[in-house]
């Protein structure tokens, strides 16, 4: 899902998840999608803003 989402958006586009903390998906988001900043977390539930920056990716 997050590479797929990290093709399909355009730059400047945002993808925003929540997600169990305990699934750490941040650094997938990082290679991904591009930028990864979390929101806000609770001591269960993560959420983060990624944003496209590239026009293409590599890999």
């Amino acid at each position: 899902m997050f590479a797929t989402s990290g093709r399909l958006l355009r730059p400047g586009g945002e993808l925003w998840t929540v997600f169990n903390r305990h699934l750490g998906y941040v650094p997938a988001l990082r290679r991904a999608v591009g930028p990864t900043t979390v929101v806000a977390a609770t001591p269960k539930f993560v959420v983060t803003r990624s944003v496209r920056q590239r026009t293409s990716r590599q890999g």
